[in-house]
């Protein structure tokens, strides 16, 4: 496996490591998966019966669909390609419709154009928390997004992709509002971005390139945030 070869993960890539580790059996983590599946479907049915909230079971077979898909065979897209894209689904979609269809009841009140500024930035950090695993993937023909395109033109698309997101995000919004939060909110994004700038020749086993990472993630929470905060009034 590849995570067994990858002698360089960070905080956020790399795997769990717990199996590389011994810290857990095969057998142990297929059990805590089936449990956690039955626990979100169980879920799903207490909305459902209690709420009368028929899409939620739907939804949740989505997203187990979805991590069924990423990391399972026969499809294994997380080591075919696209597995990218099956994290932006999971995170920039099901995600948030599922947060806001249990607290709400009513999908049809979702915010949609939000997603114009979500997907990009999603997308950017999961290829970012790809970067570091690169010469670990390529070794083992793990066909991520740094590796089909290369580290530079991967980092390049992250920095691409993210500024498109804050740029939608400005027009979808009303800027700094008057509010301390809105404030950072709106501050938070473009930093994290020349944040990555700064690091964006770091190289994958340097310390550098755990700042390049967490500098894409905190552009996507941050966008995240802001547009919960000024769409929702989180």
């Amino acid at each position: 496996m590849t995570t067994k070869k990858n002698s360089m993960p960070t905080m956020f890539s790399g795997g769990s490591r717990v199996l590389v580790d011994n810290l857990l059996h095969p057998k142990d983590l297929k059990t805590a998966g089936l449990i956690m599946a039955f626990l979100c479907l169980a879920c799903g049915l207490v909305f459902t019966l209690l709420y009368k909230y028929f899409y939620m079971i739907p939804l949740v077979i989505f997203a187990l669909l979805l991590l069924w898909l990423y990391s399972f065979k026969p499809v294994r897209l997380s080591y075919r390609g696209g597995g990218e894209i099956l994290q932006t689904l999971g995170t920039a979609l099901v995600l948030p419709l599922l947060g806001f269809y249990a607290q709400s009841g009513i999908l049809a009140s979702f915010p949609w154009e939000i997603l114009l500024a979500v997907v990009p930035t999603s997308f950017a950090c999961a290829v970012a928390t790809a970067v570091p695993d690169a010469p670990a993937d390529a070794e083992y023909n793990k066909n991520t997004v740094p590796v089909a395109i290369g580290l530079n033109r991967a980092k390049a698309l992250i920095i691409v992709l993210n500024v498109i997101s804050i740029i939608l995000y400005y027009l979808l919004t009303e800027p700094f509002k008057n509010s301390l939060l809105s404030v950072l909110f709106f501050a938070l994004p473009p930093l994290s971005v020349i944040l990555s700038l700064v690091f964006i020749k770091a190289k994958p086993g340097t310390p550098s390139v755990t700042v390049f990472g967490l500098s894409a993630i905190l552009t996507t929470i941050s966008v995240i945030g802001g547009m919960a905060f000024n769409f929702l009034g989180f």
